[in-house]
């Protein structure tokens, strides 16, 4: 039985017990077989998660056109969190329902972003970096293992929308416990440094 992409996430070690590249196991894991073009399993909630209790604040003039260009079927998978402008510390879930900024639990206090990532990689200058997270179970419940190109896919389209600098060289782990996420169940797939200017 092949591995999942969840198997892959949780334990590198069972790739090598078959000898098999991670690359291979991906592309092994997401092809499309017929049973599953034809078959599709039941949809998700789609509508993305909420802190119903955080503190909420609007999206700012200048950032509400970019959170506005990622249509509902790409964000499905995706969840955005913001580290906030000078001026408005702290750490925010985009609540795409409410089009709001949920404070999360922590938040209001600067946060180091040089610690998020390698020391070889330039500390975005930008006054606003937006985290980008997937939940793979949004769209594999639908398309299979092959749902997790769907959610990198989705996730190339937003950076593309809101034309920011990408950042995929970062410490998962930390951005992970930064937002309050487990890695695996949701995701970071990309750091987005966007200018307001």
């Amino acid at each position: 039985m092949p591995l999942t992409f969840l198997d892959v996430a949780s334990s590198r070690a069972a790739m090598a017990c078959d000898g098999q590249s991670l690359g291979e196991l991906f592309l092994e894991n997401t092809k499309l077989h017929p049973t599953l073009a034809t078959k599709p399993g039941k949809p998700v909630s789609a509508s993305g998660k909420s802190y119903p209790f955080a503190p909420r604040v609007p999206v700012p003039a200048a950032l509400a056109p970019l959170l506005a260009a990622p249509s509902a079927e790409v964000m499905m998978p995706l969840e955005l969190y913001l580290v906030a402008p000078d001026g408005q510390d702290g750490v925010y879930h985009y609540d795409v329902g409410s089009r709001a900024l949920e404070m999360l639990a922590g938040s209001g206090t600067p946060v180091d972003t040089s610690t998020l990532f390698p020391k070889d990689v330039a500390v975005p200058s930008e006054p606003v970096l937006i985290i980008v997270t997937g939940v793979p179970l949004r769209v594999t419940t639908m398309a299979g293992e092959r749902g997790y190109r769907t959610m990198l896919l989705q996730a190339g389209r937003v950076a593309e929308a809101m034309h920011a600098r990408a950042i995929d060289r970062f410490f998962d782990d930390r951005v992970s416990d930064l937002i309050g996420v487990d890695g695996v169940n949701e995701l970071p797939l990309v750091i987005l440094a966007v200018g307001l200017g």
